[in-house]
């Protein structure tokens, strides 16, 4: 048993973003966990002449699980019984919604077969805020100075499962969930449920429609235009993707009945789950903390990219990774 625990927390103490720990606050955290375990683990081990091999792995299984569930890295599960799974199961995750514990949620919007904004939610329902991660669709990812990989790259290459993978090693975060929708769909639910309300920042037109700057309340594809232009944006892309997430996290926080999300969105998430989400975490995350994405521009072969710096991303890597582990202390 004392071997299992010592691997783990070898893998923590290897849990590394380009080179450097995570915070001690995020480690030691789980460290503690793990010291309460080998204790217990010591006491039951004394017991182990009187219990029956098929006792003892039943007794490592509920030992060692609850920690294994709350590793820096997040493992893919395989069940296949959740609502409304993705394609061949490449994002059945393991649920921490059930134990009303911080979760990550990426969450991606796609419009004509590419992905063209998403977000990383972390979420308690313990606390008053959420922290989110904007990931534009030309950010670099890639954490080889040589080579470009931005989350279409992902999706081309590994479909979903990629997307989530990617995301987790760039920013050393684990992704417990992934909701998927496109722009279609989006249009449908923002019709069910009347409408979004958003904040425009200055006004300007796009495609024949009319956004005054200030408080808006969109419908069905003027909600789709009012992220899509960017032309006459000062911020250029990240203004428009701005918007764009401005839509898609306003739609994902109003009260929405369990079946539009499990009908619309692409999700492992089964329909309790769901309720638990909307009512346990949501409801009680007004407040978001949106962790900015310092970064400069550069050209390759004619096409722009982002790219962060590595303090920024250690940064963002180390307040997620804080929000979702100081919890089990």
């Amino acid at each position: 048993m004392e071997k299992q625990l010592d691997e783990l927390k070898k893998i923590l103490d290897n849990s590394l973003y380009h080179g450097k720990s995570l915070s001690e606050k995020s480690r030691q955290s789980v460290y503690k966990r793990i010291n309460e375990k080998k204790n217990r683990s010591i006491i039951s081990f004394r017991w182990s002449y009187i219990i029956t091999l098929p006792a003892v792995g039943v007794l490592l299984f509920l030992l060692v699980q609850p920690i294994l569930s709350e590793k820096l890295t997040v493992d893919q599960l395989n069940s296949g019984n959740s609502a409304n799974n993705f394609v061949n199961n490449e994002m059945v995750n393991e649920s921490l919604l059930s134990e009303e514990k911080p979760i990550s949620l990426l969450i991606t919007r796609e419009n004509n077969e590419a992905i063209s904004s998403s977000i990383v939610l972390a979420l308690s329902p313990k606390k008053q805020d959420k922290k989110l991660v904007d990931i534009p669709f030309f950010l670099n990812m890639s954490i080889n100075e040589d080579k470009i990989l931005t989350i279409n790259d992902s999706y081309e290459n590994g479909g979903f499962k990629g997307i989530r993978e990617d995301v987790q090693q760039f920013y050393n975060i684990p992704i417990n969930h992934h909701i998927h929708i496109t722009d279609k769909e989006l249009v449908e639910l923002i019709n069910s449920i009347d409408g979004v309300d958003v904040t425009n920042p200055f006004e300007f037109s796009y495609e024949g429609e009319d956004f005054s700057e200030g408080d808006l309340h969109l419908k069905g594809q003027d909600a789709i235009l009012y992220g899509e232009m960017r032309k006459d944006d000062p911020r250029g892309e990240l203004g428009s993707i701005e918007r764009k997430n401005e839509v898609l996290l306003t739609v994902f926080e109003k009260e929405l009945e369990s079946n539009d999300i499990i009908n619309l969105f692409k999700t492992e998430i089964n329909n309790e789950e769901v309720n638990i989400l909307l009512k346990s975490y949501l409801n009680n995350s007004r407040n978001t903390d949106v962790l900015e994405i310092k970064g400069t521009g550069r050209l390759v072969n004619e096409t722009y990219f982002y790219e962060i710096d590595d303090k920024t991303n250690y940064e963002i890597s180390d307040e997620i990774n804080n929000y979702l582990f100081e919890e089990v202390n």
